[in-house]
Parts: structure tokens; sequence; C-alpha cells
């Protein structure tokens, strides 16, 4: 049965492609995961809705050198993904079409997309790009919630609770086997104590937050090394996976899953997705996990950082197409249908009947070769509306998605800020995760912050990099 369904899913495309041959829409995108012809089923959603051939092509490996090859031998696709560093340059070299000067033929992406998401187009001040809507923040602090009822012990809200909980998990064996086999936190590196980062309001190194309209970096941010002074003592009383910040792959995963841990810094997905869950209750079928909130401190309370000014993806439309109204029109209802009820379902889950089917209110319900849909990013190029999709795909998880849309969270703006081609990134993160890294273990003391800071500024140039985004978020309208 499923393998006629494959070969009709191949008769359909070839029978779109020889009926639609004289009309043709072009996609090259960047992206990885696509699957074969014969198992795709969200391209013939897309042939049948367009009502004429669609060449999708998804590029893993050299994108800009592909792309760069095709524009200048004059075969530019109608759509392509704009890497984001570039949008300036391509909007110079007319290479992208003035997408806001057509949004009367587009309603329901404008319906569907909030202010700010549309702004997210923008280069320059004006819409040459459709910014994939972005995806939600996504929890990831878990608390083995069955450890803390048998140590009588609420879900933590502040950082003195916090660590009275990591001391309880490491010394008072919560799970009961009567030995020290236990300790409170684990995570991969720095970013492993991103719940105390938040308390203090700031988050992981390398990250762009504005506070009270200032421009603040995390690596030298004040309230980091305030942060760092909390971590200290978590170190010092050996209440965290002791090789925290030797944790490769998903190794702080296994020892969670194996009950060494009762509080993991990862996606939740990895915690409590089938795959995963099924995996922790055959080791210990006592198991409980549950989210955790984020706790407050000094610099408030957030349970995650989010950038509200990423995309899912940026895509430009040719500018050539200005001169071929009849053609710019169907691209243009590509992007209108993606934004509607038919282009979502078409675009994310596939065939009715197949894929997925409606109850008695029209939601989806998912029936099992929807699982086999991983490439919908690929597709879906406006990006979706994520918890409702997220509620759909993964129904067994409504909890959890729920706390994921409703989450505080503090703002970064990393998505918005170009790397100056004269500054090495790499350098400057390196040495600050060395040196934040040492401070933490006591290696290098506290007081010796401001020569730290001195240094990653002036000899790593962080001065320079810091002054090129404070102008391009100012020119974006983020900073004042």
């Amino acid at each position: 049965m499923k393998k006629t369904l494959s070969m009709l899913l191949v008769l359909v495309l070839l029978l779109a492609s020889f009926a639609y041959a004289e009309d043709k829409l072009t996609v090259f995108i960047s992206g990885s995961g696509n699957p074969t012809a014969e198992d795709n089923v969200l391209l013939p959603n897309i042939i049948e809705a367009m009502g004429c051939d669609v060449e999708w092509t998804v590029v893993s490996a050299e994108y800009e050198t592909q792309l760069s090859a095709r524009l200048m031998g004059g075969e530019a696709p109608d759509i392509f993904t704009v890497p984001s560093e570039l949008a300036p340059t391509f909007v110079e070299q007319g290479l992208l079409l003035k997408i806001g000067d057509y949004l009367d033929q587009m309603p329901d992406l404008v319906a569907n997309y909030s202010e700010s998401q549309l702004a997210n187009c923008n280069v320059g001040g004006e819409m040459y790009l459709i910014a994939g809507r972005p995806y939600s923040a996504y929890a990831n602090v878990s608390i083995r919630k069955d450890w803390l009822d048998n140590l009588n012990l609420a879900m933590p809200t502040t950082l003195d609770e916090l660590y009275d909980v990591l001391y309880a998990f490491t010394y008072k064996d919560p799970d009961g086997n009567g030995k020290d086999d236990t300790y409170g936190l684990t995570g991969k590196g720095l970013g492993a104590f991103s719940p105390v980062f938040l308390a203090y309001g700031t988050t992981v190194p390398d990250t762009f937050l504005i506070e009270n309209g200032e421009l603040v970096y995390t690596s030298i941010d004040p309230d980091f090394k305030e942060a760092i002074k909390f971590i200290q003592k978590l170190i010092n009383d050996r209440v965290v996976d002791p090789e925290i910040m030797a944790n490769q792959g998903y190794e702080h995963c296994d020892k969670a899953y194996n009950g060494k841990a009762g509080i993991l810094v990862q996606s939740f997905w990895e915690i409590f997705k089938a795959t995963y869950m099924e995996q922790i209750l055959a080791i210990n079928p006592n198991a409980k996990w549950e989210l955790m909130p984020g706790v407050t401190g000094p610099g408030g309370r957030y349970d995650q950082v989010y950038d509200p000014t990423a995309a899912s993806g940026y895509y430009g439309i040719n500018a050539d197409l200005a001169d071929d109204p009849e053609h710019l029109a169907k691209v243009l209802k590509l992007f209108n249908w993606m934004c509607t009820e038919d282009g979502q379902k078409g675009t994310l889950f596939g065939t009715e009947g197949v894929h997925y089917e409606l109850d008695e209110n029209g939601n989806i319900v998912p029936l099992p070769d929807l699982s086999k849909i991983t490439y919908s990013y690929l597709y879906c190029l406006v990006g979706r509306d994520d918890i409702p999709y997220l509620k759909a795909k993964f129904s067994y998880l409504l909890d959890e998605i729920e706390y994921c849309g409703n989450m505080t969270t503090l703002a970064k703006y990393n998505s918005k800020v170009t790397i100056p081609e004269s500054i090495n990134l790499a350098d400057i993160t390196t040495y600050a995760n060395e040196e934040l890294t040492r401070f933490i273990y006591g290696e290098r003391s506290l007081d010796e912050w401001d020569s730290y800071v001195d240094t990653i500024l002036n000899v790593f140039g962080l001065s320079t990099y810091l002054d090129s985004a404070k102008a391009e978020l100012t020119e974006k309208g983020y900073l004042k």
C-alpha cells in the first residue's frame, strides 16, 4: 500500500511537470534533509495549488557559490534564499524585487504576519525579503519532580531555593538507593548555568542584549560577573556535574536519563519527546520530569532567552520579474497561499487521510505517517504559527508546548548584528569562554575582571565589534 502511494506521488509529479512545462516556478534554497521525489509528499501539494510546474532545488553545500553561478549565468531563480548578511549587497546590485510594492497581492501574508514580522522583511527600511516567521522559544530546563517529592521539596522559585534543591539532590539521596551517586545539575559548558544567568538578567557569553536603551554584550556584562559569584558557590560545594564543562554531544543527557542528575539544561524535546522519554522510563519507570520555570534573582525572572528579531529563513524574489507581471503574480500567489489554512496544511502536514485527519471541529489529528514529514521547513517558506503547529503534531505534549508559548523571555538581538570583516569572532569567543571558565573555577580572581574586559575590548577587537553592532542596531531602529 505504501509503495503504491509513493508511486502515485511520483506519477503526480511527472504528470504535473508535463502539463505545466511551459509555465514553471523556480525555487532555489539553502537547506538539508530534502527527500527523494518519490518520498516528497509536500511538493505535489504546492504544484497542485499553483497550477503550474514548480522546480524546487535544495542546496545543502556551497549554497552561495551555486547561487552566484546562477545569478551571473543569467539563470536567476524566481525565489531564492538570501543570506541575511548579503541582503544589502543584493539590494544595491538590483537583484531583489521590492516586495513592499506588491503587498496588495498577498493579503493573507499581511494578515498573518505581525507588524514586527513584516518589519523583519525590510532592508534599509523597504521590504525586499520574505522573512519566515520565527520559531517559538523552547524551554530548556527540566527537573526530576519525583526527586522533589521524595525530599518533600517544592519547585524552586528563587536562587536560594535553587541552591537548596541542588544541594539536596546531591547529598540527600533523592533516588533512595542509599548511594552517593547523584548531583543537582548537568548540562554542557557555560550554557548549563543558564538558569543562574537569567536570574541575574543576563545570559550565555557572546549575546547582545538591550537594557535601558543601552547595548550590552554578555561576555563583559557586570551582571555576568555577579552570576559567576553564585556559580562559584555551586562549584565549590560540588552540587553540579563535575564534568559539566567537558561534556560533549549528549553526554549530559545520558547522565540525566540514567538518574545521575536532577536538573538537566537541554531543549525540552530531548526529554519529553516520545523517543527520549521511552529511553528514560526504560531505565527508571518511576522517573517524572517536569519543566522548571526560571527562578527570581537580582535581574528578575526569565524562563529562557529568545531572539524576537530572528527569522526561520530569508527569501528574495528575482527583481527581473517586475517586467513579467503575469509570472510575478504566481510567485506572489505562492507566498500568499502558504499563509492560508490550506497552504499551511499542504506545506506542514501533508495529505489529509494519509498524514492527518480532521476532527469534528476541524482540528488536525496526526496519523502515524505524519512523523515522516521532517522536512517541512524546506517548503513552508513563510514559517509557521509555531505553537498551534506543535500542538497538532505533538498532541501528547500539550502541557509542555503551552508552557513554551507562555514563557517569560529575555530578548537578544544577535540575528540583527553583522560581524565586521576585520573581526575574528572565533578568537573573541574562545578567549571569553576560556577566561570566564577560569573565573568560575577560581583559577583567575574576579579582582582581575577589569583587566579581562580591557584585554577583550582592545586586544581582541571587541570594541570595534561593539561599535559596529551599536551603529547597526541603531540604524535598524532597535537602539535610539
